[in-house]
């Protein structure tokens, strides 16, 4: 199994295509856990949207993919898909992540072949409307459309200032760019997808390989809604861990941070024996040693401690990445 490229995987985990090619097809990829109060809602406020795609020559197909659900998602999920077979649900067989969740939606829609896939969340601040403005941009050669969010309001004073700083960092340290208040909602096209079935990587942020991938790129501004029930399953601890997991995929400027740190500190310490010996010598002060040494023991000690943590983060990574585990697991798909 290991000598096996993922993508041969994937056609090992998905049947074949099972639809007709008259018609341009789009899989809209929606990630759940823990969303029973959403998913009947969210259906009924997409689907309107949906069917008035059909004169544009678009044949919709809604993928909820479960991942790992502790409620009654999967069983509100599975009434709606017996009266719709555009309806389709893949469970996971325990919560691996939203970012292995949306990984398997985007690799059921390319094994489909899909002509394209949009990425939505259930919970409905993000605006299904916005929907036939992203197809309209995609048909007109577009292989990537992002909806950037133009009103933060509803978010909170911490969540705004964390977003901007995070965006701040992934881009001074990132060659490939991210661009700014844009979450995972988006449409691409069956290439870019298919491009994404081939990358290998464990530890992954769907909003930053994208942009990797690259191909033409249109961005569309929306505002962005509260959400209508629930609760969302994010907190700090999560958001931290995908900001640091983003950062550390595509970027080991933060390992030259601390070559630089150690150039700075050698020189401060010439700098800083230079002084002393100068002020022995002509002006005759002693130099108190016990304060001077502690404080810079110290400060060498946590510089050290704080560089030992960047290099765990990534060679934790690494370790993990050598295990070649798959993203996910498939419980059922139906």
């Amino acid at each position: 199994m290991r000598a096996l490229s993922r993508l041969s995987v994937i056609s090992e985990i998905f049947p074949g295509r099972i639809m007709p090619e008259h018609k341009t097809r789009l899989a809209i990829i929606c990630p759940v856990f823990n969303e029973q109060l959403m998913v009947s809602t969210f259906v009924d406020s997409i689907k309107p949207v949906l069917r008035s795609l059909a004169p544009k020559g678009i044949s919709p197909c809604l993928v909820f993919v479960d991942d790992g659900s502790e409620d009654q998602t999967a069983t509100e999920i599975s009434a709606l898909l017996n009266d719709d077979p555009d309806i389709k649900l893949i469970q996971l067989s325990r919560n691996f992540g939203k970012e292995a969740a949306l990984s398997a939606g985007i690799d059921y829609a390319v094994q489909q072949e899909f002509d394209g896939l949009i990425l939505i969340d259930v919970d409905l601040q993000d605006p299904v409307e916005e929907i036939p403005n992203m197809v309209v941009a995609w048909q007109e050669g577009s292989d990537v459309v992002l909806m950037q969010r133009v009103d933060r309001s509803e978010d909170t004073f911490f969540k705004r200032n964390s977003a901007k700083l995070y965006y701040g960092l992934f881009n001074a340290l990132s060659e490939n760019k991210i661009v700014e208040n844009v979450g995972d909602y988006r449409l691409i096209d069956y290439k870019v997808a298919k491009e994404l079935t081939k990358l290998e990587e464990r530890n992954r942020v769907m909003k930053s390989l994208i942009p990797w991938v690259g191909f033409q790129t249109k961005i569309l501004p929306y505002k962005r809604k509260s959400r209508h029930a629930g609760q969302t399953s994010f907190n700090v601890a999560r958001l931290s861990d995908l900001a640091i997991n983003s950062i550390t995929s595509h970027s080991t400027k933060l390992l030259r941070l601390w070559g630089l740190m150690g150039i700075l500190m050698f020189l401060a310490s010439v700098g800083f024996a230079a002084k002393i010996i100068l002020e022995k010598m002509f002006f005759g002060i002693e130099v108190p040693g016990y304060a001077s040494l502690v404080v810079i023991t110290t400060l060498i000690g946590g510089v050290n401690m704080l560089g030992l943590a960047v290099i765990g983060e990534y060679v934790g990574r690494i370790y993990l990445e050598s295990k070649r585990r798959p993203l996910y697991v498939i419980k059922s798909i139906s």
